[in-house]
């Protein structure tokens, strides 16, 4: 079973949402998804499987949507070049 249930984008807009809350509290799961959306990378780190609390998670979050939009950008750049020839 794929145990990716929410889009990229999903999970970056619940991770924004849910770091404003008292208890905020992230899945390894989701930690280690968050980061790789963030750094473009691996999440690298030891994170056995519960429930931690990120204090930079606003900052990967805005990181996150940063690389989103430049990958948004640079994909429909690249359409558009290929249709004009």
């Amino acid at each position: 079973m794929d145990r990716k249930v929410m889009t990229d984008d999903q999970l970056i807009g619940y991770a924004d949402i849910h770091c404003e809350t008292p208890r905020a509290l992230f899945s390894a799961e989701h930690i280690r998804r968050m980061y790789e959306l963030a750094f473009g990378e691996p999440y690298s780190g030891p994170l056995p499987d519960g429930f931690y609390r990120v204090k930079e998670m606003k900052d990967w979050v805005a990181r996150a949507r940063r690389r989103r939009n430049i990958k948004l950008v640079v994909d429909n750049t690249h359409d558009c070049s290929n249709n004009m020839g």
